[in-house]
């Protein structure tokens, strides 16, 4: 990871005690975007969508604790984004 601007942990994949990590920021080789961890930072998932990017300033974000792959973003003026597994 070479920056993180927001950052959550959320409910572990099924089968799993680690938690998922969330981070809106920009990960080394991969640039700008939204990525999931699954193995402590290890190595990261880019979970952005390019049709709907994010407006605005993202300025709060919080992963789910319930349901796996469920993460929100807040945004400066846009209203929240979020994003789960299909």
């Amino acid at each position: 990871m070479e920056k993180a601007n927001l950052f959550a942990f959320g409910k572990p994949q099924t089968g799993s005690k680690i938690p998922a990590l969330y981070l809106y920021g920009k990960v080394i080789g991969m640039g700008k975007g939204i990525f999931r961890s699954l193995d402590r930072g290890q190595t990261w998932t880019n979970i952005s969508n390019p049709l709907n990017p994010i407006g605005n300033v993202p300025n709060v974000m919080e992963a789910s604790k319930q349901q796996f792959g469920l993460v929100f973003i807040g945004t400066d003026g846009k209203g929240v984004y979020y994003g789960k597994p299909n």
